[in-house]
């Protein structure tokens, strides 16, 4: 190629292709998170094992082990598949390549339509499949949303007020059970349609962290990720919350990169998106504190505070709204609500590991006979409080715990959606089902890892990214080390985790290309 000519473009946008040595920490990388694997998987229930030593106590609650221990069985195809990929990585990289470049050739009209019908329709048909009845938390919205519509007040079934849960998403239960009339059917569908913009909103936000192969890959796993899928059939907050992070991370990378004269209406915008999330779980609320960070980096810090000033106009007035209401109603200014307290002492004390399930018949709880919620809240966080200040020693490793019991399986939650059904299935479908999840998830997480652990914080790959994803990464993280290591907290890093594998399999894919010091030598 002549000097004068102008480079060919890069349909895949993949990163420079990497050098000898780069090669070589791939290779060893992959292989050192494989042989971890492995190890795990030589002895059956291994997971389980390290799950049990992890327990303060020595012992998890029996459903709880038999999900860990039906989790550990899929770390077998997880690391055999990571063997394989260090093993034949040549080969590897050229099918990733190959496979790269075929997704980028099909036009993006018809990608986008096929992978948003193939999400659509894995949905339906579980919903189909799966009647789910909703139990514990789930029935709980449900029964606050008929409470809502029927009589107007947030009460339980025994007409009490109360602000244990938040009220976000019994209120948008309440709307479509007073357009649609009282069926699960409504939530489920509106599950299906929330599931698929998610899909959509995650290959939007990966073309332009990754280019439009990482994005297209991204897209196509999340349409089939099993957990996702089964999280349709449930009355859950994790799907809709999910939309709303993903639809603000976009938003904020839009922000960082365009040269938009109006913060203030854009920061209107990203409010609305986060009361909304805020008022469905609130571990987001302190997350625009590190956005105006970010924000204040790139575009300047006067740009970034009129914009997140405007942003806290909405979540401000919706704290005040339902804190006054709960002044009115139970006695005291809650924002969120009254179960933030005692979810901090579960996750904070000397018997748990990490999950808060301890609670639930094993151990006796020290708040129990408080009657008012707003007291027991109250006495929650001094509990959980005490307990850091008493044992900070403890209360370090205990945070290591959660994020471990938060990430060891994709599982327990698509269980649930089939432990109670219209019509009983069979036993077998539950392990089998936990089994599918974990093998899907686990080289997902662990490429995912890999990926930002060792090569994002290289320079090139600091260049193509404003943050965003990895703040949301590391403040969820951050918050449930804080809390509980509950699984169902890693839902909304199943997109980012997507992402980061597609960036990966795409530094995969660019072995197959031209080393740069080939690059050099070539005419």
């Amino acid at each position: 190629m002549r000097p004068s000519e102008p480079a060919p473009l890069n349909p895949r946008h993949v990163p420079v292709p990497p050098s000898v040595g780069e090669r070589r920490a791939l290779a060893i990388s992959i292989a050192g998170v494989a042989a971890v694997l492995l190890a795990l998987s030589i002895l059956p229930g291994g997971l389980a094992a390290v799950a049990v030593r992890l327990s303060s106590d020595g012992h998890l609650s029996p459903s709880n082990l038999r999900v860990v221990r039906a989790a550990s069985y899929a770390a077998a195809p997880a690391a055999l598949f990571l063997v394989a990929v260090v093993v034949f990585y040549r080969a590897v990289s050229r099918w990733s390549s190959r496979a790269l470049d075929r997704l980028a050739e099909v036009p993006t009209v018809t990608f986008l339509a096929a992978v948003l019908a193939l999400a659509g329709g894995f949905r339906f048909v579980w919903v189909l499949a799966v009647p789910s009845l909703p139990v514990t938390d789930f029935l709980h919205y449900h029964e606050l949303a008929v409470s809502l519509v029927e009589t107007g007040c947030y009460c339980t079934v025994n007409g009490q007020p109360t602000a244990f849960w938040p009220p976000g998403y019994p209120a948008l239960l309440a709307l479509l059970y007073a357009v649609a009339g009282k069926t699960y059917w409504a939530p489920k569908l509106l599950n299906i349609a929330v599931g698929v913009l998610t899909v959509a909103l995650t290959y939007f936000l990966a073309r332009g962290f990754a280019g439009e192969a990482c994005a297209r890959l991204a897209s196509l796993v999340l349409s089939i990720f099993p957990s996702h899928i089964a999280y349709t059939s449930l009355l859950c907050t994790e799907i809709p919350f999910t939309a709303m992070i993903m639809g603000l991370l976009l938003g904020m990378k839009a922000a960082a990169d365009r040269s938009w004269n109006r913060p203030e209406a854009v920061g209107l915008a990203f409010g609305a998106l986060t009361a909304g999330a805020m008022m469905m779980r609130p571990q987001i609320a302190l997350f625009p504190v590190w956005t105006w960070w970010l924000l204040g980096r790139r575009r300047g810090w006067i740009w970034s505070t009129r914009l997140h000033l405007a942003l806290a106009i909405v979540p401000a007035a919706a704290i005040l709204f339902w804190g006054l209401r709960n002044v009115r109603a139970v006695g005291g200014f809650v924002p969120f609500s009254t179960n933030a307290g005692l979810n901090f002492y579960y996750g904070n004390n000397p018997w748990t590991n990490g999950t808060g399930f301890e609670f639930w018949g094993q151990v006796p709880d020290q708040t129990a006979h408080i009657a008012s919620e707003v007291e027991r809240n109250r006495e929650g966080f001094r509990l959980g409080f005490a307990f850091i200040r008493d044992y900070p020693g403890k209360g370090v490793l205990l945070a290591g715990r959660k994020i471990v019991m938060m990430l060891l399986s994709d599982g327990t939650w698509t269980r649930l959606a089939l432990l109670e059904t219209e019509r009983p299935l069979p036993k077998v479908v539950w392990p089998a089902a936990v089994a599918v999840s974990n093998t899907v998830y686990w080289p997902v997480l662990f490429l995912f890892a890999l990926e930002m652990l060792v090569f994002r914080w290289r320079q090139d790959a600091r260049a193509s990214s404003d943050r965003f994803l990895d703040a949301f990464v590391i403040y969820t993280l951050l918050i449930t080390a804080a809390w509980l290591g509950q699984e169902r907290y890693h839902f909304p890093l199943i997109p980012p985790m997507c992402i980061g594998m597609g960036v990966l399999l795409g530094r995969i894919g660019a072995l197959a290309a031209p080393t740069r010091q080939d690059a050099a030598e070539l005419p």
